[in-house]
């Protein structure tokens, strides 16, 4: 909206790859605890982005989309349906992660901080030392300030499998949706 309609294609192609690339990194960091002593720590980490749905279907479409290849209207027609639905449900599973629980000040701080206000400062450095336009760099800025993900619950539910872990998880999510309504204004003026 900020943007333009122009910056639909870019948005969502920079969104899939960076939420592709976020989930690789992810898994790795967090999964790396589980690692066990058959292969390569490599080795484990292909079987696992190679089992990782998510992380499955942004580069299946990602490569169907560079390849140029039309979506038969049989694959088309339920994608849209349920991307439609995308808005309504994601807002139905953030609201269902919402939650604070006291005891994790300090962590949900440092991550609320670090999404929200340390990754946007060092974009716009970059951004801004590579002289990317304008439009370009208030995308990438604004892709990259939102505030934590809804999806990184689940990940430390199935990789860290610590329940002090998930509630810290999502007491940070609360914490930087709620933040965010005041630094993605304040980010959004910063910039233009």
């Amino acid at each position: 909206a900020v943007i333009g309609p122009s910056a639909i294609a870019k948005g969502s192609l920079a969104a899939t790859l960076h939420f592709m690339c976020s989930m690789m990194v992810s898994v790795a960091i967090i999964g790396r605890g589980r690692a066990t002593g058959n292969g390569s720590l490599l080795g484990q980490l292909v079987r696992r982005w190679s089992r990782d749905p998510l992380i499955l279907s942004c580069g299946l479409g990602t490569c169907w989309s560079f390849v140029g290849l039309p979506m038969p209207d049989y694959v088309a027609k339920p994608f849209e349906l349920v991307g439609g639905l995308a808005p309504s449900l994601s807002m139905i599973v953030i609201g269902a992660n919402l939650r604070f629980e006291r005891g994790h000040a300090p962590t949900v701080v440092s991550l609320s901080m670090i999404r929200l206000v340390l990754t946007p400062l060092v974009i716009v450095g970059v951004l801004h030392a590579t002289d990317v336009a304008q439009s370009d760099r208030l995308l990438l800025t604004l892709l990259l300030s939102t505030p934590l993900a809804t999806n990184a619950i689940p990940l430390v539910e199935e990789y860290v499998r610590d329940p002090d872990s998930v509630s810290a998880t999502a007491s940070a999510l609360t914490v930087s949706t709620i933040a965010s309504l005041i630094t993605l204004p304040l980010i959004v003026a910063l910039i233009t």
